[in-house]
């Protein structure tokens, strides 16, 4: 399915309508959820060469993909990324990097994060619990 996505996708930068935010966000949402990362990240890239700006979904998408395969050290990259281009981290963002930290054993990390997320007033949702 993602590759026939890719394909369309690929027709749409070729002859148009020229892809947008939410449609490289889709692609790229695609990608991670197949553990294709090189192939989000690619993207990704291309986005910034297309003066597209990618929005929290963009990176939360990248983030979760990056976690999911244990790239912890990837995350703080996204996350520096994400704070200079003036795309905050909403609550879906902290809920996957608590998930991320706890399935690859930084806890300590996860537990400081939650301090820190709690401290600022946000609190846990049902939407980790239920991930």
């Amino acid at each position: 399915m993602v590759d026939e996505a890719a394909s369309l996708f690929d027709d749409m930068k070729k002859s148009g309508p020229a892809p947008c935010v939410w449609s490289y966000n889709i692609m790229i949402n695609g990608y991670c959820k197949h553990r294709r990362l090189d192939e989000a990240v690619t993207l990704f890239k291309e986005m910034h060469q297309r003066h597209l700006v990618p929005n929290t979904i963009t990176y939360n998408s990248l983030i979760d993909g990056f976690c999911k395969l244990g790239r912890i050290s990837d995350v703080q990259n996204l996350l520096d990324d994400m704070h200079a281009r003036g795309q905050p981290p909403n609550i879906i963002t902290y809920n996957i990097l608590l998930d991320g930290l706890c399935k690859s054993s930084h806890l300590d990390a996860a537990i400081e994060l939650y301090q820190k997320i709690f401290g600022k007033g946000i609190g846990p949702y049902a939407y980790h619990n239920n991930r």
